[in-house]
């Protein structure tokens, strides 16, 4: 299991709890907004990663919404301080991504 590699990583909050998600592909975006998850986030990477490598991808390239649950992986991930952290951040480019909604209506 521990070798399992993904093509997509993101980020959805469920039940108020934010988490990071792993797929193989984009229609799981669909599956995620049917259970209920929202503020869904869902990039493509350039090649199959494990976990830890979509993840430390994902944070290299700062491709998720900034909140605090971005800033505490962002802290674990870099070592650095939150202020730190809310330093780089405030100096990031924004990047665009897919809503679910717009996901969902394409689809159809």
């Amino acid at each position: 299991m521990a070798n399992t590699t993904f093509k997509v990583v993101g980020i959805s909050t469920f039940k108020g709890q934010r988490k990071v998600r792993y797929a193989q592909d984009l229609k799981r975006i669909i599956a995620l907004h049917k259970c209920g998850n929202t503020d869904i986030e869902m990039f493509e990477l350039p090649h199959a990663m494990t976990k830890e490598a979509a993840l430390a991808y994902a944070l290299d390239n700062n491709l998720f919404t900034v909140d605090k649950t971005v800033v505490k992986m962002q802290q674990i991930h870099t070592g650095k301080s939150y202020k730190e952290v809310v330093e780089d951040i405030k100096q990031r480019k924004s990047k665009r991504s897919i809503t679910a909604e717009e996901l969902v209506a394409l689809a159809q």
